[in-house]
């Protein structure tokens, strides 16, 4: 899955085979964190497209917000949120890959059913139906470490977002990601279908979140492709004391250190920068 450079023998600088994938966010949503949500289906497929132009490789479609304290979207709703977009994006561009962003697997049925390529389950499958709807239309499948569901469950909610607490964060998300993996594979899904994601905010505090950027080159060691969704998020604001206005470095960095570490997918708002900062690190290496 990855080579090395001959002449480097650390575990630092790592690269895909196949180069780093660039996935563009469209959220088909009134409340997304990041404020870019667009409900009308015409806006969400010109800017899905636009971030085609852009330089994404793949767009990840999303009608519910997974921010802290967002409300709930039954799947109906979710369903018909994103469907449309789907469907508009590949009528105007039928090569288009895209990515479902929803944990309930009738959502994802429906837009597996109306072109996507990828599912992107924040929740690594707390809907028991989600692997065999992944395996039987031989998608991919992002399982996501996600300290506020299913079996790494802290407390509450609140609880988990506010003060997460682990003995060495890098390995118990890297076990509970094998462990879903596996869980995967038992209901059909193929190994080489599965994308493993650490879940950068969900449930974890500032330290947590960085250790887990330092230790992306442990995760890309656990045999899946690494998708690493780090655009935006509050510890990059914290760790920098800026708003979300200004993080656009942050998320930058991150790319850069995802891309050394050997991730295969990076998750970002501004896909023009990271198109560049990517293309120059490919053309470095």
């Amino acid at each position: 899955m990855l080579r090395y450079a001959q002449h480097d023998t650390t575990t630092f600088c790592k690269v895909p085979i196949l180069g780093m994938h660039i996935i563009g966010i469209t959220n088909v949503t009134p409340d997304s964190f990041s404020g870019d949500g667009r409900l009308d289906v015409q806006a969400a497929v010109a800017h899905a497209l636009q971030l085609l132009n852009n330089g994404a490789d793949i767009l990840d479609i999303g009608g519910e917000s997974t921010r802290p304290g967002s409300q709930p979207v039954d799947t109906e709703t979710e369903i018909q949120r994103v469907v449309p977009v789907v469907q508009g994006i590949l009528r105007a561009y039928p090569q288009a890959s895209l990515s479902i962003d929803t944990s309930k697997a009738a959502v994802a049925d429906a837009a597996c059913q109306s072109g996507v390529h990828m599912i992107n389950d924040v929740t690594a499958g707390a809907d028991p139906d989600m692997f065999l709807v992944a395996a039987r239309h031989h998608v991919q499948l992002v399982l996501m470490h996600n300290a506020t569901s299913g079996a790494v469950q802290q407390g509450t909610q609140g609880i988990a977002w506010q003060a997460p607490s682990y003995e060495d964060v890098v390995a118990e998300v890297a076990d509970y990601l094998l462990a879903r993996a596996a869980i995967a594979m038992q209901a059909g899904v193929r190994q080489e279908h599965i994308i493993i994601d650490p879940g950068l905010g969900f449930g974890k505090n500032v330290a947590d979140n960085l250790a887990i950027m330092r230790g992306l080159p442990q995760l890309t060691d656990l045999g899946f492709p690494l998708y690493v969704a780090a655009s935006n998020k509050s510890f990059i604001g914290e760790t920098l004391q800026v708003p979300l206005a200004e993080r656009h470095v942050g998320n930058l960095a991150c790319v850069a250190q995802s891309f050394f570490a050997g991730a295969a997918y990076v998750r970002v708002h501004d896909v023009r920068a990271t198109r560049q900062l990517v293309t120059m690190l490919q053309a470095v290496r």
